[in-house]
């Protein structure tokens, strides 16, 4: 019989930070807390019906967070995973890469250092969707092993540092920063948490949006603290002048939610059924089938089109159809966990992805986005093989002090 060893460093301290469920609350519950400010003119407010939805999602959302910590993360106690690094499949990510740049003619990191917009075209259809999720699957995986595996930490810091490169030489800035928070979730997961966490995180905020603010001042062509085409466009309130160093952040929190409660109160849609189910499948079926819908609304701002997870769902069939987007949202983490659940370390990172999606579901519907989501069949194909090739071994867990 085989002896597992159970560190105390492969403890989880901190569960609630792999809630999908409880962020995805606490976002919808920001969204909504901020709108009532009415930052930008061009947005309507609140309706009370839109009020009665968020609630209703918000509410369901905590007693489904509290489900899903007793019934999936209260039973991780550790994280036991095998320490050594997936260089074969980061390798296997870069032959990939060369693959599709011999097809597209052109590395996009290089091609936008030049000035060359065709990086905007760069890829093989569906094949580089394919290899996105995998490279993304890979990212999370040597996050785990460098963060909870016992030995081999440089070789696993290389390898993850190797994962985030292959998206900055694609020059996806999404993928990247994907990565690097759910690194930082897992990363949290291992320490206990303290009040301390509450001001740092306050400040890692500001920095990030004042950050955010002078990168949009000069995308736009304007100083660093030159806020005034974004405050004209979106009609920001005078009297939150004083908040324009993070005016950025503050509209693009609020648009979502202020672009479906214009098209709620100037633009009416007629109940599409086909359209309704062309929002609920990953989005490489729904444009075979239904090439004709896409989630895109009516925009009062054309430069600001964030519409939040529900825009398709409301533009095809009203309340109901968000109500049906916010079902399909849970069965999907309910399921994957639930698929997941016999391994700590896939679980692990099965709940830090599902929380980031869910945390994202104010800014668009990455849950049917297969580029993303595939993410989720690599993880659980992943906790297939870790549980066939324990059937060859029956473990007795010892758990060391140290």
């Amino acid at each position: 019989m085989n002896i597992k060893l159970v560190r105390k460093n492969n403890r989880i301290k901190t569960r609630f930070i792999l809630n999908p469920f409880l962020w995805f609350s606490l976002v919808w519950i920001f969204v909504l807390f901020l709108h009532t400010f009415n930052f930008s003119k061009v947005y309507p407010a609140t309706s009370q019906s839109m009020y009665a939805f968020l609630s209703f999602v918000i509410i369901a959302s905590l007693v489904l967070a509290i489900f899903y910590h007793f019934k999936f993360l209260k039973k991780i106690d550790h994280v036991n995973i095998g320490s050594k690094p997936l260089f074969a499949a980061i390798i296997f990510c870069y032959v990939m890469l060369a693959i599709e740049c011999i097809y597209s003619g052109s590395v996009p990191i290089i091609s936008m250092l030049r000035g060359d917009i065709t990086y905007l075209y760069f890829g093989v259809p569906l094949f580089s969707g394919l290899m996105f999720s995998f490279t993304m699957f890979v990212s999370i995986i040597c996050s785990i092993k460098l963060i909870y595996g016992e030995d081999n930490k440089w070789k696993n810091f290389i390898a993850l540092l190797l994962s985030y490169g292959r998206f900055v030489l694609i020059f996806s800035r999404a993928g990247l920063i994907f990565c690097v928070v759910i690194t930082f979730i897992i990363f949290l997961s291992k320490l206990r948490f303290s009040f301390w966490w509450i001001p740092l995180v306050l400040a890692a905020t500001i920095i990030f949006l004042v950050a955010f603010n002078i990168a949009g001042n000069l995308r736009m062509g304007f100083a660093w603290n030159d806020s005034s085409y974004l405050l004209e466009i979106s009609k920001f309130d005078k009297k939150y002048y004083n908040l324009s160093g993070i005016s950025w952040g503050i509209v693009y929190f609020d648009t979502p939610l202020g672009n479906i409660l214009y098209n709620e109160r100037y633009v009416t849609n007629t109940p599409d059924v086909q359209g309704l189910i062309s929002q609920l499948l990953p989005n490489i079926i729904s444009e075979v089938i239904y090439p004709n819908y896409d989630r895109g609304l009516t925009l009062v701002i054309p430069n600001l089109n964030v519409s939040s997870m529900f825009a398709g769902g409301y533009k095809y069939y009203g309340y109901l159809g968000m109500t049906m987007v916010y079902l399909e949202m849970v069965l999907i983490v309910l399921v994957c966990s639930w698929l997941c659940k016999k391994d700590n370390a896939t679980l692990m990172g099965c709940s830090s992805f599902l929380v980031l999606l869910c945390a994202m579901s104010f800014f668009d519907n990455i849950f049917i986005l297969a580029g993303y989501t595939f993410v989720l069949l690599y993880l659980i194909i992943y906790r297939l093989f870790i549980i066939k090739r324990k059937k060859y071994f029956n473990y007795n867990i010892v758990v060391l002090n140290n």
